[in-house]
């Protein structure tokens, strides 16, 4: 292990690396689609699930962008009567 400042990039390939591997130590690892990007989109619904609020999803996950949050968590807030009234907004 090195003492020199590692980069973000290099962090999060040690990471899914650890996730893969815990993965398939629990015998998940044969299974298509549970990735490394499985537990972080868990913790986002969660959090949506919690409060349902996008903003607290994206910000348990770290992601600046709601659209990406809503993505992950799969919510189209488009198409929510609860904020829209159900027609794409003008451009």
């Amino acid at each position: 292990m090195s003492s020199r400042p590692t980069s973000d990039a290099a962090l999060q390939a040690r990471a899914c690396v650890a996730l893969r591997d815990l993965l398939r130590r629990i015998g998940l690892g044969g299974e298509p689609d549970v990735k490394p990007a499985s537990m972080t989109a868990a913790a986002a619904v969660a959090a949506f699930e919690a409060t349902g609020r996008i903003e607290d999803a994206a910000r348990s996950i770290g992601l600046r962008s709601l659209d990406r949050a809503a993505a992950v968590v799969g919510y189209d807030w488009r198409c929510d009567p609860a904020y829209t009234d159900g027609v794409a907004p003008r451009a």
